[in-house]
């Protein structure tokens, strides 16, 4: 495993010195080192204006060889380098003419500004990483380098709290024009001459539009400016800690009057030898903020960037992974992998299903929510009193969900009667949003009242005993999306406060009552009703539970 610029590499394939070195060049960014011909060589050592060196390394072979490639990365931000491979027969002609190169032996040159002319040329039977770290270590700068970011500065301006060791940096402020270039040209021929000052002095220019922060504490933030528009501020400054900066304005500024440059070179260099010589202090004194990187990928194609970055790492480890699995490893993790998804699609059809019998039971709901426009009614007392029928079962019972249905359980002889009864008694009940009052005709569907209790947790049904006159007056309460309902029934003894009794329906199937005594009773079949339904809103009713509600077919069973 190779970790380089935060890029985490793996090495793949048999164990060898050829593949490891293949490994370790691979490593590198591909832009770390360019391959130079005869075409492209100008566009390389002309491109300085990115503030760079260029470092051209002559060797026999068809890659760049690690020893190169180390120190290149290292001083990428410094210097841009290039690559020729003298064993090649075409296109490397001119390169070779231009520098008088000796194809069998390795050879670094440098250059800056001036494309024609080497500031150092190094050449060796095989140059060693050492000997060229080193001599690009000597020139990582430009003739008139930019603070083009925080290294640089910092490189090039170091903070230094000692008066008698205290370095100073030059600095042209300059826009980012072409109109400028002249300015910077003249400038640097100045450097070329200029005094040494024993290495104590750096000679910089600055961009004004992308170091606008920096350039405004120079100004103490006043952004007036040079003398006329043909003259560029020149300032000394030194760094006493690495957020303070003492500085002055080299007076009368830069131009292109060669006597007035003249004057300014006088006054800077006489400057210089002053502080060089006593402890004064410089005229202004500023915060100094960090300088803008002007190397760095901003905004979206820095985030895309790090983000392929990111990605490619990824595919690295898990290709890493996946190629050192045997058989049975592979054979688990595919097993593991299919019972994930079988018990997910498992998951996701129950879930799918759910939802569609939830949106079908909610727009029956609704339907029944609105019964009055849905499901045909009668109105006894000024209270909706639905028939519960086949047309109105789903609406009633199966479907309604979060809705009680109250039902009265009555024949055509005693219809009238009874409902007129069942609903003065249920009056109370009738703003409840989640009752609904309806009735069963048993001339119709006392088979379906039957196969609702055989389907009943608890209840036993004797045909001997079953009948319509035994069933008349009992009322179920039902929540047929819960599969559940309570019953009452008119022949209970008046025991209210012992509902489990009520509950198993006591007295349901009692055959002794008398026909001539039936209406004297039907007044007061109703007793206990109200009392009863207060107990259900207080869970005081045992829920009578249904496997399945049963089919509402149009039949009867016989009187």
């Amino acid at each position: 495993m190779a970790v380089i610029n935060g890029k985490v590499s793996y090495f793949k394939g048999r164990v060898s010195l050829q593949n490891l070195r293949d490994f370790i060049r691979n490593i590198f960014p591909n832009n770390v080192v360019q391959i130079l011909n005869d075409d492209n060589l100008n566009d390389f050592l002309t491109g300085w204006s990115d503030n760079r060196v260029r470092a051209l390394f002559f060797t026999a072979r068809d890659k760049p060889p690690v020893r190169f490639l180390l120190p290149a990365f290292g001083h990428r931000e410094k210097i841009a380098t290039g690559f020729v491979n003298t064993k090649s027969t075409s296109g490397i002609n001119m390169i070779l003419r231009k520098y008088n190169i000796n194809r069998s032996k390795d050879t670094l040159i440098i250059v800056a500004e001036e494309s024609n002319t080497s500031i150092a040329i190094v050449t060796m039977q095989s140059l060693s990483k050492g000997s060229i770290e080193e001599v690009m270590e000597a020139n990582q700068y430009l003739m008139l380098p930019r603070l083009s970011s925080q290294t640089f500065f910092d490189d090039l301006c170091p903070a230094e709290s000692y008066v008698k060791h205290r370095k100073f940096c030059v600095i042209l402020v300059t826009k980012k024009t072409a109109d400028h270039d002249c300015y910077r040209s003249s400038f640097r021929s100045y450097v070329q001459q200029a005094p040494t000052f024993q290495d104590r002095v750096r000679f910089t220019y600055i961009y004004r539009e992308t170091q606008y922060q920096f350039v405004d504490a120079l100004m103490n933030g006043n952004s007036s400016s040079e003398p006329d528009e043909n003259t560029l501020k020149l300032t000394i400054l030194w760094r006493f800690d690495k957020k303070q900066m003492n500085y002055e304005w080299v007076e009368p500024g830069w131009s292109m009057d060669s006597q007035r440059n003249a004057l300014t070179r006088e006054n800077l260099e006489k400057r210089l030898q002053q502080l060089f010589t006593n402890t004064d202090r410089l005229l202004y004194t500023a915060m100094m903020p960090d300088l803008y990187n002007e190397h760095s990928l901003g905004g979206l194609m820095g985030l895309l960037v790090h983000l392929s970055g990111r990605f490619t790492d990824w595919c690295d480890y898990l290709f890493l992974i996946f190629s050192n699995m045997d058989f049975f490893t592979w054979s688990i993790i595919l097993f593991a992998v299919g019972t994930m998804l079988r018990f997910g699609l498992l998951s996701l059809r129950q879930l799918f299903n759910e939802e569609m019998e939830q949106k079908t039971q909610q727009g029956h709901g609704s339907a029944s929510r609105h019964g009055c426009a849905q499901t045909p009614s009668v109105n006894y007392n000024s209270l909706c009193i639905y028939e519960l029928s086949n047309k109105s079962y789903n609406d009633l019972v199966k479907c309604a969900e979060g809705c009680l249905t109250v039902t009265l359980l009555v024949d055509h002889k005693l219809q009238d009667r009874l409902l007129d009864i069942f609903t003065r008694a249920v009056r109370p009940y009738a703003s409840s949003p989640t009752l609904r009052f309806s009735y069963l005709l048993l001339d119709k569907y006392l088979c379906w009242y039957r196969q609702v209790l055989d389907n009943s947790d608890g209840q036993r049904v004797q045909s001997s005993k079953f009948n319509i006159r035994n069933s008349i007056g009992t009322i179920l309460a039902i929540n047929g999306y819960r599969r559940y309902y309570y019953i009452f029934h008119s022949k209970c003894p008046q025991k209210w406060t012992q509902m489990v009794n009520c509950g198993h329906g006591e007295g349901l199937f009692d055959s002794g009552s008398n026909s001539e005594d039936e209406a004297e009773e039907v007044d007061t079949l109703m007793e206990g009703l109200e009392n009863w339904m207060d107990k259900i809103f207080d869970g005081m009713v045992r829920k009578i539970r249904v496997s399945h509600w049963p089919e509402m077919n149009h039949s009867s069973l016989p009187l």
